[in-house]
């Protein structure tokens, strides 16, 4: 049996616990981290919102094209805006007439714009070749954020019917033209 020291009634036990400047040092070093991690955060998230959305327009595109392959239609399958092609679109016409699919409005912190030439198409058809019925040109849509064209996406309609995303943001499908977005930006 071992003997303990008696220790006297006037002791305290220090429990040791952080100092202010240790909780000083923390609470900098948790904000510089947020600070980093949350634009990083925002800027994966237009990233993803912006892939995401270019897939659902080249997906309606290409669906209104084997559409009109498998139907072999000579009145075409289109894609067509609704009202304004921010506002989402419409995969039409089967043979019986009825609508094939629709798509909802973007998200509102984006912008998309088709352009052929000096004109905006509202629609996009195929034949049952799965030319491109109308309009006739190459159609190139762009999608805007607000980082503006250096962060804009491209898809691209040829006469020939081949439906094309832009691999590099910013660029056309050929990666040497730049893309512009409304207002400039």
């Amino acid at each position: 049996m071992s003997l303990r020291p008696i220790q006297p009634l006037n002791t305290v036990r220090r429990f040791r616990g952080f100092t202010i400047v240790e909780l000083v040092v923390a609470m900098s070093v948790a904000a510089i981290l947020v600070g980093v991690a949350v634009p990083a955060f925002v800027s994966i998230s237009q990233n993803q919102r912006r892939v995401a959305e270019v897939s659902d327009l080249v997906v309606a595109l290409n669906y209104a094209r084997s559409e009109a392959v498998k139907q072999n239609t000579s009145t075409g399958v289109s894609v067509t805006a609704n009202g304004a092609w921010n506002r989402g679109w419409t995969v039409c016409c089967t043979l019986a007439g009825a609508q094939v699919s629709a798509m909802p409005a973007l998200d509102s912190r984006a912008s998309l714009t088709v352009a052929l030439a000096a004109t905006t198409p509202l629609s996009v058809a195929f034949t049952g070749s799965g030319a491109q019925l109308s309009p006739t040109g190459t159609v190139v849509f762009t999608l805007c954020d607000a980082r503006g064209h250096v962060a804009a996406s491209a898809v691209e309609v040829s006469p020939a019917g081949r439906i094309q995303a832009g691999a590099k943001a910013g660029y056309r499908v050929d990666q040497v033209t730049a893309l512009t977005c409304p207002g400039g930006a």
